[in-house]
């Protein structure tokens, strides 16, 4: 409990300091806790610049991820996603492998730094630890290598940087330096619902509500990005006040979020996925956010 306290501070102080939550009573506001927002920013701050204008030029449409999720959201999604791509497995990290050059190379012939008799010439486009999310297969680190003579001479990207997003980085209990960037997603959309529930944004008597939405980052036709988010709804497809009521609520709460907040998934046939999708309760209890990539992955 005290751990989630302090988690929820320091979020808490990073949207204040950013204009977005700062009400007059919360004393937090005027501390100096800026410091995580930053530390999450450093560490995901990773020059991709070769690898999106080379192979992920296209960008999951607002209508396409609506029509993932009517098609996939009560789907399991704990199947494996390296089924049918091949993959390098090294301690802490599971690659997928998107595409690889010469074509026919094995991906532990370009790995392989002790064949020093045939040294191998070529590149490799990775998917670190990937997780299938409502029909994609995604990751939010994408990696570009590429070797001489055995020599590594070019790498773009990095495999681990600060979770999936901001919520999650604020959730961890201690930095990691390797490891797998969705073990915190449940933990970091948990951490949304208390921020909503100390905002004071329900009421007790308020009947039980669900309803799905789908977060993604504007941008334009031309794939510039707007320094905001948005919230859609989902289902219902016909919602009742109550669920009206607080989707006006979670919509002030996603569109005051600071640009990159959340990191763009990458997916394995070369596109930008810019959305998450969520389930949000509100009970007498408060909210419950739910990232529905984790609510697939459960397995029953």
């Amino acid at each position: 409990m005290k751990t989630m306290m302090k988690k929820t501070i320091l979020l808490l102080a990073f949207m204040g300091l950013h204009g977005s939550f700062c009400h007059a009573q919360w004393d937090w506001c005027k501390m100096d806790l800026e410091n995580t927002w930053s530390e999450y920013k450093c560490i995901s701050n990773t020059d991709l610049t070769v690898a999106e204008w080379k192979f992920f030029r296209d960008t999951v449409t607002v209508d396409e991820m609506k029509a993932a999720f009517l098609e996939n959201h009560d789907k399991p999604g704990y199947t494996s996603p390296y089924v049918g791509f091949d993959s390098i497995e090294t301690p802490g990290d599971k690659s997928l492998v998107l595409k690889i050059w010469p074509e026919g190379t094995q991906p532990q012939e370009l790995y392989n730094r002790k064949n020093e008799k045939r040294p191998l010439t070529g590149a490799a486009l990775l998917l670190h630890n990937p997780q299938n999310y409502m029909g994609f297969i995604v990751s939010p680190y994408p990696t570009y290598e590429a070797f001489q003579k055995g020599k590594l001479i070019a790498h773009c990207g990095t495999p681990y940087g600060g979770g999936a997003d901001y919520f999650s980085y604020a959730q961890q209990t201690m930095k990691k330096h390797n490891g797998v960037w969705s073990d915190s997603i449940a933990s970091g959309a948990k951490l949304m619902g208390t921020i909503l529930q100390l905002e004071g944004s329900f009421k007790q008597d308020s009947p039980e509500c669900t309803f799905s939405v789908l977060v993604y980052e504007k941008r334009d036709k031309d794939g510039r990005h707007y320094p905001k988010y948005e919230a859609e709804l989902l289902l219902p497809e016909k919602p009742n006040p109550p669920v009206g009521i607080y989707l006006l609520s979670f919509n002030w709460f996603v569109e005051n979020f600071p640009y990159q907040t959340f990191k763009p998934y990458y997916t394995s046939d070369g596109r930008i996925l810019l959305g998450r999708y969520y389930r949000v309760t509100v009970n007498r209890c408060g909210w419950l956010v739910e990232d529905y990539m984790d609510i697939n992955n459960r397995k029953p």
